[in-house]
């Protein structure tokens, strides 16, 4: 037997002088709606369970380029716990000031061609305090015509 998920709502049914005598029961099978996000929800857990996995930097960002998402990878790298703790803005710290406008600009390039875009970078290194260079490869996610953020590498 296969799992089904109704939403009921409740309106009171009033005569001309306000009192209640009855109630209307509107009954809306939402089974596909919720299968579809659990779908959905269970993809999500499957896709950061392998990029934490990977030994390369995976990361996902807003339309402002506020990070979402940073794999264990990318935490180990700047010693930050969870990625909740690695939110916003905050890769700009890590990144040469020089590099900042550049990588700005090849998102910016990357939205407007609806393209894959490539950048090389210096991020510093936790450890030694020093910068080291790293080419981060991305792609603008879109839904419909509206940009939803970045996904890279």
């Amino acid at each position: 037997m296969e799992d089904v998920y109704w939403t009921f709502s409740y309106s009171p049914i009033k005569d001309e002088s306000g009192h209640v005598g009855g109630v209307l029961v509107i009954c809306t099978d939402n089974t596909e709606a919720v299968i579809v996000t659990e779908s959905l929800k269970e993809s999500e857990r499957r896709f950061r369970e392998i990029a934490d996995l990977s030994p390369i930097w995976v990361w996902m960002t807003d339309t402002q380029v506020n990070i979402e998402y940073a794999n264990r990878e990318i935490l180990d790298y700047f010693g930050i716990e969870h990625y909740s703790n690695f939110t916003g803005q905050i890769w700009e710290k890590f990144v040469h000031p020089q590099d900042i406008a550049t990588i700005y600009k090849s998102w910016r390039d990357a939205t407007a061609n609806r393209a894959e875009f490539s950048v090389e970078c210096r991020v510093m290194n936790r450890i030694t305090g020093q910068f080291e260079w790293f080419n981060f490869l991305g792609v603008p996610m879109f839904r419909v015509d509206q940009l939803e953020g970045f996904l890279g590498t």
